[in-house]
């Protein structure tokens, strides 16, 4: 998808769009509040009592909507700072869409439905922004800008959800919550804000760079740092993907006692995504400036820093499912605290990094702060749920077997 935009967009729209598609996510991050994690913590629980499934849900989505409200009027607020910056405004209804997606994606696992849960976001929506970058391309018309690129992304989003939506009798909400509902359940609160200070800051870190560089050196050098970055992300790929599936199983297994069960999901996700995270290091540290270059001229500048944060990508890859197993085990407390702490210094160091060192003192931040966490929650993992999740856990059980 990135790829199919920027052949479309010259380098200055491209680095206005991902500019706003950064911030839209970080935005839409913290508009979530941390409601798909808890509905993945609370609803498997909850599938036989229907008045909590309902409060939860309820819960939820009001949560959502508010944050998502404030979330689209934050970013047409630094669009009013930023002057002239129409693509900011049309980029504003992404960050109340990207939300609630995540929520509704969440509820769907819940019910095992993971390729409905993900295709009409992941594959239908990217799809028409793909097709729509390709047309432009091969179309006679002057380029893509960005303004008109989130107008249509934010119009086909919202039709792909609805669609989603009524199509399954889960998130017919007017309808699966009709009927009588328990009280708001007073741990809800504090696990939400657990879970969305973790999630705000994993995710804040690496798409606030983008931010940081397009604010202090200039626009159009997000372009090609954002294509670095989220190439670079491709090492953890199969880690996303395994812990989407994951999850709920961890949950599952967890209130059931099986510790056994859980080291395996363990073993085959860290196993799975640290293969593929070296061999795709590999490709970038070794074929990274050619792969820039197929986004247009002057991409390639960013090699240094793609090979940088693959680095860490494939050391988070090859420490498996950490953060999944401690929140679905009941020590997302300690989760949050060691995500506090190591992404706050990235946070509060990303300025002064990019101010001194450029787009490559950012990428080192990220892939710092990055491989901190994930040794840190590794040897929480082992404290405190007595499971080794990463890839070295894997080897240890099969020399004592």
């Amino acid at each position: 998808m990135f790829f199919a935009l920027a052949q479309a967009m010259s380098l200055e729209e491209y680095g206005r769009f991902a500019f706003a598609f950064s911030l839209a996510l970080v935005l839409a991050k913290a508009a979530a509040l941390g409601q798909p994690q808890l509905m993945l913590r609370l609803l498997p629980g909850y599938a036989d009592a229907g008045e909590k499934w309902r409060a939860a849900m309820r819960f939820a989505l009001r949560n959502v909507g508010v944050g998502g409200f404030l979330a689209a009027l934050a970013m047409v607020v630094v669009g009013l700072f930023q002057g002239s910056s129409g693509y900011l405004f049309a980029a504003a209804p992404l960050c109340l869409l990207l939300a609630f997606s995540e929520l509704q994606s969440s509820i769907l696992r819940t019910c095992e439905k993971i390729v409905w849960a993900l295709a009409p976001r992941e594959i239908v929506w990217r799809s028409s922004l793909i097709l729509l970058g390709l047309g432009v391309w091969l179309s006679p018309v002057s380029g893509l800008t960005a303004a008109m690129l989130f107008a249509f992304a934010s119009l086909s989003l919202a039709l792909v959800l609805l669609w989603q939506s009524y199509a399954d009798r889960v998130t017919r909400y007017r309808t699966s919550l009709d009927g009588d509902r328990a009280e708001v359940a007073p741990e809800w609160w504090p696990t939400s804000r657990r879970f969305w200070i973790t999630n705000l800051v994993i995710f804040g870190t690496p798409n606030l760079s983008v931010v940081v560089v397009g604010a202090i050196i200039d626009i159009s050098e997000s372009g090609p740092f954002f294509a670095a970055l989220k190439t670079a992300q491709l090492m953890q790929l199969v880690l996303m993907a395994a812990n989407i599936v994951a999850m709920p199983m961890i949950s599952k297994y967890h209130a059931a006692g099986d510790t056994t069960s859980i080291e395996a999901i363990c073993g085959i996700v860290s196993s799975a995504a640290g293969a593929v995270a070296m061999v795709g290091l590999f490709v970038l540290a070794t074929f990274g400036a050619p792969i820039l270059r197929l986004f247009g001229e002057g991409f390639e500048a960013a090699h240094t820093e793609m090979v940088i944060l693959a680095i860490g990508f494939a050391i988070s890859s090859m420490n498996g499912p950490n953060g999944p197993l401690l929140d679905m085990t009941g020590h997302e407390r300690t989760f949050n605290r060691i995500i506090l702490v190591c992404n706050g210094i990235g946070l509060a160091s990303l300025a002064p990094a990019v101010q001194f060192g450029g787009s490559t003192g950012a990428s080192i931040v990220v892939a710092g702060s990055m491989i901190l966490w994930n040794v840190w929650a590794w040897l929480a993992c082992r404290r405190l749920a007595g499971i080794d999740p990463s890839i070295f856990g894997v080897i240890k059980r099969a020399r004592r077997k």
